[in-house]
């Protein structure tokens, strides 16, 4: 996981994440994310995550771009 995110800021270092939303039912968090960054599209979708003894376990990105109108 730390290579990949110091791969992904070494090649978008104003990345931006907002959670819109997000809903928690035991272990498992569902989140709404919204990414930014000025080299890349607005990505959206959900993050689904799991814990185990108060931390993150698991967890999988569906994130797609989306076209903001003009």
């Amino acid at each position: 996981m730390l290579a990949n995110w110091t791969a992904i800021f070494a090649r978008l270092p104003d990345l931006k994440a907002q959670v819109l939303r997000r809903a928690t039912a035991g272990d498992e968090l569902w989140s709404e994310w919204e990414m930014t960054g000025t080299a890349w599209p607005t990505l959206y979708g959900p993050v689904i995550m799991t814990t185990r003894d108060g931390r993150i376990d698991w967890t999988r990105f569906w994130l797609a771009p989306v076209t903001r109108p003009t």
